[in-house]
């Protein structure tokens, strides 16, 4: 039997920003929506999800892209079940970083729900392991 493990904390280093580390077999997420974003690095299997009314497919090195208040689910899309680490960041971090880069005003929009970009994928687990770890340094400047 596979056991089933999520750790959800936030960290000082990282306002506005809660983290999730799980890995999951059997367990389905129902339709639901989150305020803030969902950036979430498929590290091991695969993450089945509907999305915006499509059914997507997030395979080991993708990131999971969700925009606010958009409706989704999530489960296994392998016999393995899926691995990943999720940051949750809010509506107002994620303008403000938007803003810093020099992108327009408004609400931030992710046009692709999986993305397979190594660099992306890098970024987001080298922002969560700073967590984990307590630097809040690192975390805060990834």
């Amino acid at each position: 039997m596979t056991r089933e493990v999520a750790h959800y904390w936030s960290h000082s280093g990282l306002p506005g920003v809660d983290l999730l580390r799980a890995r999951y077999v059997t367990h389905r997420y129902a339709r639901h929506a989150h305020e803030g974003y969902v950036i979430a690095l498929i590290e091991y299997g695969v993450e089945e999800f509907d999305y915006a009314g499509s059914l997507e497919r997030a395979p080991a090195g993708s990131t999971v892209l969700v925009n606010p208040d958009t409706v989704h689910t999530g489960q296994a899309g392998a016999p393995e079940g899926w691995a990943y680490r999720c940051l949750y960041p809010s509506i107002e971090v994620m303008s403000g970083i938007a803003a810093d880069l020099g992108a327009p005003r408004g609400t931030p929009y992710f046009p692709n729900a999986v993305v397979e970009d190594p660099e992306v994928a890098r970024l987001v687990r080298a922002v969560h392991r700073a967590c984990e770890q307590g630097d809040a340094l690192a975390a805060s400047t990834l």
